[in-house]
């Protein structure tokens, strides 16, 4: 695939991902897990140094884990509560939420959902996920449900579309709703009261699966190409750009968003665009002349620069004042993601199944690291990054590096792997065959 290709397709691939998945957490590089729930008799348990301790459900876990105050919140498994009545109905069978502890994976308490459980939990102020089924092009009973202590505290009505459970903050979840035809409008944004699971918002948008709260402002992702900011008190709309962020979630940095523009310039180039998070006016623009057009991957925000990645292996250090470039790195593979930035180190990976750590005042390498298989970058903190990597030999590959390129710990399984919940260098991860583990350095 091209950079033109790649740009032009970005949107089908965020539809892709959103419309099937239904919030469920793709595979390392994009593919649809298993959307299933019957565990897989020939799985095996990962093992190895890296691992602290594992759990098995009684079923595959498709969702991202959700970490926080020492507690590993995660979907999977199945229950008797209910069944799909039609065959082409996923999943076939209900699912449970689990609450373990993080530090030995003991089991706290344990929900038997009505149907599949299609979200991540949120946690704040209870715990939130969203249960329905899969019928492809849209969803089934999907609804928000509340859990208090392990036990249903109430639930919403229920939604014959794909539900996406969005952010949480002061007393409110927001939520959006999707189908198949991926586009900027005809679908639901809306916000529910946390006491009670009464509706007291809700605005006609695109086909929404991103959003985050910064302040009193909600910012949010349609169709994957339209970014749009909303009051979280009324939802109404402050302003909105045609462009999708430079991150892969919905970020703020500051007072600005860094998004990305599917129209080409006057030179041909797709350039990174500098907005205000209050106004949405645009401060900048950054493209620079490359071997192809200029297509970026990636803008992460960082003191007072921005890092940018282009397709073309390209990592850029910005001025976030104005938009100039202080220096270029080459990857010498292509860029496909963001980078990631902590302190004054910037993360990237390429295509090549390089890992790179580049000095983020001079853009001079610090360490470079290979990964069998494609890689991303999972998570980056101070204490160290984890990277995944897969399609090689069917194993799929985590590994953890301290700041200074030490290897921490490595995982090699052939199942397929969630995303990671992340503490520090410590990763939980749930597989196909329905095992928790728990990685960190012995």
């Amino acid at each position: 695939m091209n950079r033109r290709e790649l740009l032009a397709t970005v949107s089908v691939s965020l539809a892709g991902v959103a419309g099937c998945l239904n919030g469920e957490d793709a595979g390392p590089f994009g593919e649809s897990p298993d959307n299933g729930t019957a565990a897989d008799d020939d799985g095996e348990a990962p093992g190895g140094n890296a691992v602290q301790w594992t759990y098995q459900t009684s079923g595959s876990i498709r969702n991202q884990p959700t970490l926080q105050d020492g507690i590993v919140y995660l979907s999977g498994g199945t229950n008797e509560r209910a069944k799909s009545n039609k065959e082409h109905v996923r999943p076939e069978r209900s699912e449970n939420v689990y609450a373990l502890t993080a530090d030995a994976g003991a089991e706290q308490w344990q929900y038997e959902a009505p149907a599949g459980v299609t979200s991540s939990p949120i946690v704040r102020d209870g715990v939130f996920v969203v249960t329905g089924w899969s019928a492809g092009t849209h969803g089934i009973e999907q609804q928000l449900v509340r859990l208090d202590d392990g036990s249903e505290t109430w639930t919403t009505e229920e939604h014959d579309r794909y539900l996406h459970l969005l952010d949480s903050s002061d007393g409110a979840v927001y939520l959006g709703t999707s189908d198949d035809e991926y586009g900027i409008q005809g679908e639901e944004l809306f916000a529910i009261r946390a006491s009670d699971g009464d509706q007291y918002w809700s605005t006609e948008t695109g086909d929404t699966t991103d959003a985050t709260i910064n302040g009193d402002t909600l910012y949010s992702v349609a169709g994957g190409r339209r970014t749009t900011a909303f009051a979280v008190n009324d939802g109404d709309e402050r302003w909105h750009r045609d462009m999708r962020p430079g991150t892969d979630d919905v970020r703020v940095f500051d007072d600005a968003l860094y998004l990305i523009s599917e129209q080409e310039n006057e030179n041909g180039n797709y350039p990174v665009v500098a907005v205000s998070a209050s106004e949405g006016s645009e401060r900048w623009r950054f493209s620079v002349p490359v071997d192809e057009p200029f297509v970026p991957t990636g803008a992460v925000a960082s003191g007072d620069a921005v890092y940018i990645t282009e397709y073309g292996g390209w990592l850029f250090g910005v001025d976030r004042a104005d938009g100039s470039e202080n220096w270029r790195y080459s990857a010498d593979s292509d860029t496909r993601d963001p980078p990631v930035v902590v302190d004054d180190m910037v993360y990237l990976a390429s295509k090549n199944g390089g890992v790179h750590a580049v000095d983020g005042t001079t853009g001079d390498r610090e360490w470079k690291r290979t990964v069998p298989g494609q890689v991303r970058i999972v998570a980056g903190n101070q204490q160290g990054v984890i990277v995944r990597g897969g399609k090689e030999e069917g194993m799929q590959h985590l590994r953890a590096y301290a700041p200074d390129g030490t290897e921490q710990w490595s995982l090699s399984h052939p199942e397929h792997l969630t995303r990671p919940a992340v503490d520090g260098t410590r990763a939980i991860v749930g597989t196909r065959s329905g095992y928790v583990a728990a990685l960190a350095e012995q």
